[in-house]
């Protein structure tokens, strides 16, 4: 295979796996809970499939399209809060339950306003006007959409 095509599929497994799984096995290890290498692997290799199945196929399901772009977003949001109470867990000794704690009192309400805030888009109309434009153009300027 080309390094072209391998590149993509390479971040694209990536990807899933800090997304979708990681934050999830730092919290079930908070947890008590160790996942063996065989089902992370095996996960992995499912939100993969999907993930590709979905982005290649542009494939209109609506299970499908759900568990990719929530899964995103719910992804995302726990990677990022799991990484700061590792980072902070390096400097100060902090138990496994307050780490579980911690996470719950920042993921939730981290939620509830990204989906609030999703809900409300706002639009614009801006008018220019220039001696060096001489015929009318209609432009769309999407800025800081995320999924």
């Amino acid at each position: 295979m080309k390094l072209q095509v391998i590149v993509p599929l390479v971040i694209l497994l990536v990807f899933a796996y800090l997304i979708f799984i990681f934050p999830f096995e730092i919290i079930f290890s908070w947890l008590g809970r160790s996942t063996p290498l065989q089902e992370t692997m095996i996960s992995t290799t499912f939100v993969y499939l999907v993930c590709l199945y979905y982005f290649r196929s542009k494939s209109s399901n609506k299970i499908i399209k759900f568990f990719v772009y929530e899964g995103m977003g719910i992804g995302t949001i726990s990677l990022f809060i799991v990484i700061f109470i590792l980072s902070i867990s390096l400097v100060f000794n902090i138990s496994e339950t307050q780490k579980i704690v911690i996470f719950v009192i920042i993921f939730f309400p981290s939620l509830v306003f990204g989906f609030l805030n999703a809900k409300r888009v706002s639009v614009k109309q801006l008018k220019f006007s220039h001696s060096k434009i001489k015929n009318n153009f209609s432009f769309i300027f999407l800025s800081d959409i995320h999924i």
